[in-house]
């Protein structure tokens, strides 16, 4: 089972360089004044991370709470039924299920920014007036869980260990570049457009190949 892994892994690593490559590309197209909402998401974010340290607080629960939730979200969706949900400030938490769990569930608070993506349901629907403040919105949280990601994502985390940490490392990172890009092109554009980014990287992963090939020819 672990040297199945390798090959995965590989090509997880690979899938992650190729989409990074041709979100470059697009997101490169893009007029500056678009990634306006990025900014104000992030200045945001700031100032409740300020105000947590005056108030003397931290986001550990928020963080917790989030983290939890992925997993409760994610073993519901795979008909698992719950046993518990519990969140302390400073304790942590745990969400039990009966039955045995997956790579989806375990991995999902590092792989999915799920308040950036509920609230992103809203985006083809709201008139043009709240598109802004929605877009403010998703970056917010999309924000949060990389900051999120950057804390927590730690070898000696119980659900990185489940699968290795190399495994998780590949796959939480190959979710947050190809599901991050695609979120933050519906928030600055349309959904329309981060399909086209999505189909884009798929058809692209032979021409990533063959630069990969000549880059590593180059070393040698």
């Amino acid at each position: 089972m672990i040297l199945l892994r390798i090959p995965i892994i590989g090509f997880l690593f690979f899938l992650s360089f190729s989409f990074s490559l041709t979100a470059k590309n697009t997101f490169s197209a893009i007029p500056l004044d678009q990634f306006i909402p990025l900014f104000w998401g992030l200045g945001f974010y700031i100032l409740f991370f300020v105000f947590l340290k005056i108030v003397k607080q931290d986001l550990c629960f928020f963080q917790t709470f989030s983290h939890e939730l992925n997993h409760a979200v994610f073993g519901l969706l795979f008909f698992k039924k719950m046993n518990s949900f519990q969140v302390f400030s400073k304790r942590g938490g745990r969400v039990s299920f009966e039955g045995k769990g997956n790579l989806f569930i375990a991995l999902a608070p590092y792989s999915v920014p799920l308040f950036a993506l509920f609230v992103l349901l809203f985006r083809g629907i709201l008139i043009s007036t709240l598109v802004f403040p929605l877009q403010i919105l998703i970056f917010f949280f999309l924000i949060f869980h990389w900051h999120s990601l950057f804390i927590e994502f730690r070898p000696y985390q119980s659900d990185l260990k489940e699968y290795g940490f190399i495994f998780s490392l590949a796959f939480v990172l190959f979710m947050n570049i190809s599901l991050g890009s695609w979120i933050f092109l519906v928030a600055i554009q349309s959904y329309n457009e981060a399909f086209l980014y999505l189909q884009k990287s798929i058809l692209e992963i032979p021409k990533n190949i063959e630069f990969i090939k000549s880059l590593i020819f180059k070393i040698i």
